[in-house]
C-alpha cells in the first residue's frame, strides 16, 4: 500500500518536471527571439556596434 502510494507521488513528481521543463525550454526560446530582436534593434539603432 504504502509502495504504491509513493509510486504514485514518484509519477507525479516526474510529471511536474516534465511540464516545468518545457516550460523552461519554451521561455528560453522566446527569450532568445526576444535578444536577437533586441539585438537587431540595437543594431539598427547604432549601426558602429
Amino acid at each position: 500500500m504504502r509502495i504504491t502510494k509513493s509510486r504514485n507521488n514518484d509519477k507525479k513528481i516526474l510529471d511536474c518536471h516534465a511540464k516545468s521543463a518545457i516550460y523552461l525550454a519554451m521561455a528560453s526560446i522566446l527569450d532568445l527571439q526576444k535578444l536577437t530582436l533586441f539585438q537587431s534593434f540595437f543594431a539598427t539603432m547604432h549601426p558602429k556596434i
